[in-house]
């Protein structure tokens, strides 16, 4: 049984770059999305905030998988509708946070990120 990789990322020419050497791990991968933290240390999404620490509790149970982190950007960029986070067809965003299986449907969106229940079950569907 491996462990969890991690990787933390910001930005989304950042995100295209890292993603296709994570998939060469041959790992599932998870990828959090989330509005990027301010000076604080502190994402400007109050979702997000409160998604974090229970999606960090799953992960716990968790094994064998890479888990990324990605920082979309400050809200006005977030905002805008052409953000490429949102227009990435492989991406499709909505909302932060999103959390989702990388290369399924499986995704989580908003609120859904913050119950527990909905987070551990996304980890433990296996294909």
């Amino acid at each position: 049984m491996s462990g969890i990789n991690r990787t933390s990322i910001e930005g989304y020419e950042e995100f295209c770059k890292s993603i296709e050497g994570i998939q060469k791990q041959k790992q599932q991968i998870y990828v959090l999305f989330s509005g990027s933290k301010d000076t604080s240390g502190h994402s400007w999404c109050p979702d997000c905030v409160k998604a974090m620490p229970v999606v960090e509790n799953a992960l716990k149970a968790a094994s064998d998988l890479h888990f990324v982190y990605v920082e979309v950007g400050d809200r006005a960029y977030w905002k805008n509708q052409n953000c490429p986070f949102r227009t990435d067809k492989r991406l499709q965003l909505k909302s932060v946070p999103t959390l989702m299986k990388w290369g399924h449907v499986e995704k989580l969106e908003n609120d859904e990120c913050s119950n527990p229940d909905l987070v551990s079950m996304l980890f433990e569907n296996e294909d």
